[in-house]
């Protein structure tokens, strides 16, 4: 009937239902394991979205945006793209601030890129969270973000023979200078920038922040 072409042809033009379709393909290719796909389909959701953040002219909510951004940075951290991941949590912060979810995988990105200072202050910011909202992020309470932000710290402030994986006890006793310094020379050089140029950005940015 006339009536019922002209409901068919509404649905169509809804676009709001063509974007949570969307949605929900991307979401299925994730919940299938095949988070490369899911990534392409994240990202191809927010191609149509545009700058503006709209479909076909129909305004997208700030909160849905950030959660493909977040639906984009776990699949990314899946693949063990922690680089990427990172980069797509930030974008979902900007959409939507204190985003608990952005915020936990945000830290989880920078321990695995071994920026132990930026995971302190990003676990620094779930304890606070936690202590203010409720349900408190991730469904932890505050001391179990406080136990990861002093563990980041820890290795933020921790000895460079720690963080570098040195064997002082086989270089000892007595430890020996000139061995010490051989070995950690050794490993200045297996985390310097220059070693790891032809390398991918997620090598780059773990050897920049070992080798500082």
């Amino acid at each position: 009937s006339v009536a019922a072409v002209a409901s068919v042809a509404a649905i169509f033009a809804d676009s709001s239902l063509v974007f949570w379709s969307l949605v929900r393909s991307a979401n299925g290719l994730y919940k299938g394991g095949r988070y490369a796909e899911s990534r392409a389909a994240y990202g191809e959701i927010l191609r149509r979205s545009g700058a503006g953040g709209s479909l076909h002219g129909v305004p997208i909510e700030r909160a849905n945006l950030a959660t493909i951004h977040y639906n984009w940075a776990r699949a990314a951290f899946k693949d063990g793209l922690h680089l990427e991941a990172l980069t797509q949590c930030e974008l979902a912060l900007a959409q939507q601030a204190g985003y608990p979810n952005a915020l936990i995988q945000r830290a989880q990105c920078q321990m695995e890129l071994h920026d132990f200072d930026k995971a302190t202050g990003s676990y620094d910011e779930l304890v606070k969270l936690a202590m203010s909202t409720e349900p408190p992020p991730g469904g932890a309470p505050a001391s179990e973000w406080a136990e990861l932000r002093d563990r980041a710290r820890a290795l933020r402030d921790a000895d460079p023979c720690e963080v570098l994986e040195l064997d002082v006890a086989s270089l000892a006793p007595p430890a020996d200078e000139g061995a010490l310094r051989k070995a950690y020379r050794a490993q200045c050089l297996r985390w310097h920038p220059d070693k790891h140029t032809g390398g991918s950005a997620e090598d780059s940015a773990r050897a920049h922040h070992m080798f500082r």
